[in-house]
């Protein structure tokens, strides 16, 4: 028992849960936490899976609530009224709990009233992308999100692209989902391309190494490295998708590590 507000409440219990890429990637320990939860929501906006969703979870007898932004971000003051409760409350994510999300910050204001936290990770599509690729995890750079334009088109992703660049960086970006649809990464090529023209400082250009995650971890996945000019001839299934930039300058294991990737799509 604990005073807050001159109330006596009880300590509520915060889960960050982390399902993986898909539901054979999901842990037993991410179950556990789950079915143990007095409420479950699901974060249905920030990241998609092929075979998980609120339905998959009902059907493994876990009760769950479909949850959009505004109900983990605009109205967290409801999950904190019922940690006050003494709730156990849950919030399971498609991938990683804390990776692309903003679900810490809900962490912080539910520590700062006094309750438990527990995050329970889960394979996330960056590590997962990374160790298909076979790059070194030593060189990978700052992260971006290429956002679909809306007006304005971003120029973060040409930026970040560029600083990675110039310090013998890789670079990953993940792909916008907006009101339900996601981003093709052919769509995102396009974008980059587009930014290029607009700054022209030779950081996209035809002959530069991109490597494509399509459905990743899902049975149908394929990992595709090609030059910029010929990848979007290559995309065959739906997302989600994601992107990786190589440095320009890998090491020897890197580049026969990569060849080798290139045989086994083409094959």
């Amino acid at each position: 028992m604990r005073c807050h507000d001159n109330n006596v409440t009880n300590m509520g219990h915060l889960l960050l849960v982390g399902l993986g890429l898909s539901w054979k990637l999901t842990t037993p320990m991410a179950i556990e936490a789950l079915k143990r939860s007095d409420v479950v929501y699901f974060d249905s906006y920030t990241s998609y899976s092929c075979d998980i969703d609120e339905n998959k979870l009902l059907n493994e007898g876990i009760n769950v609530i479909k949850a959009t932004r505004k109900d983990l971000e605009n109205e967290s003051h409801k999950i904190i009224k019922l940690l006050e409760e003494g709730k156990r409350v849950a919030i399971a994510s498609v991938g990683d709990p804390i990776i692309a999300t903003t679900h810490i910050a809900l962490a912080i204001e539910a520590a700062k009233h006094g309750h438990k936290i527990r995050i329970v990770p889960g394979v996330s599509v960056l590590c997962y992308f990374l160790s298909k690729t076979g790059l070194s995890s030593y060189k990978l750079g700052r992260s971006v999100t290429v956002t679909f334009p809306d007006n304005v088109m971003s120029e973060t992703p040409y930026r970040v692209l560029k600083a990675n660049d110039e310090q013998g960086l890789h670079t990953v970006m993940f792909l916008d989902i907006k009101d339900g649809r996601m981003m093709r990464a052919e769509e995102a090529i396009r974008i980059l391309l587009a930014l290029e023209k607009r700054f022209g400082e030779g950081v996209i250009y035809p002959e530069r190494l991109v490597i494509v995650g399509e459905r990743l971890g899902c049975d149908d996945e394929r990992v595709i490295v090609s030059s910029v000019s010929e990848v979007q001839q290559m995309i065959n299934n739906e997302p989600p998708h994601i992107l990786l930039f190589p440095a320009r300058k890998l090491h020897f294991v890197e580049e026969e590590g990569l060849q080798w990737l290139m045989r086994s799509a083409i094959e």
